[in-house]
């Protein structure tokens, strides 16, 4: 995504939480909201930063001035507050605070693991090339739900015949399918499929990074 379309992303937030939307605008961006994660997420994180610059705030005059508790506040600002925590209370409940931290996770390692090739342990390059096709869709969040059918297609043969040409994939196939559930907030998902594949692999030399992933899977 550019950085335009960041800034105006961001500038349609601030608008929410200043409240200075008309009714259908609000009610639009709501909906907006419940469907689309990563601009949930992004509302999420700036949600919370006001509400830490409003609890800062708060404490700083109330160290200076013991009888700000009884100080009548501008109603611009309660306007800004109270937006403010209403957002916060409408997509910061449990649910959609574990799934923001889902997301991130999924995102952070996503970032940090390049897309692999890896001719040298077999299968063929039509293999390759369709399987990399497919993790750069997850890596990129390019159709989520045909990336994750597809994987879970390949893993279901791999499961029936371990030789195919997909079987030499197996780690990045179980690696990327977890990536993708836990970006649609499927931790659950996504544990099962890490602890499977390391039960069932022991001698795996890359298992470190999938125990680490699924401890962070874990603590969400």
């Amino acid at each position: 995504m550019d950085t335009d379309r960041l800034i105006e992303i961001d500038d349609t937030i601030d608008r929410f939480l200043r409240g200075q939307m008309s009714p259908e605008e609000e009610a639009s961006f709501k909906s907006d909201l419940e469907n689309d994660a990563n601009l949930k997420a992004r509302a999420i994180s700036q949600a919370m930063m006001v509400r830490s610059m409003q609890n800062l705030k708060a404490t700083t005059s109330a160290t200076r001035n013991p009888t700000a508790a009884t100080t009548v506040t501008p109603k611009w600002r309660i306007g800004i507050w109270s937006a403010a925590a209403i957002i916060v209370l409408i997509i910061c409940s449990v649910p959609c605070i574990k799934l923001y931290q889902s997301t991130q996770l999924a995102d952070n390692y996503l970032a940090m693991h390049e897309v692999p090739y890896t001719p040298s342990r077999g299968g063929d390059s039509l293999t390759q090339v369709e399987l990399n096709t497919v993790f750069e869709s997850v890596k990129s969040h390019k159709d989520l739900n045909r990336s994750i059918e597809k994987l879970e297609n390949i893993r279901k043969q791999i499961n029936e015949d371990k030789i195919c040409n997909y079987g030499y994939y197996e780690y990045e196939v179980t690696w990327y399918l977890s990536l993708a559930y836990l970006e649609k907030g499927k931790r659950r998902k996504a544990a099962q499929l890490l602890q499977d594949f390391i039960e069932s692999h022991p001698n795996e030399p890359r298992l470190g990074d999938m125990k680490e992933l699924l401890n962070r899977v874990k603590d969400i």
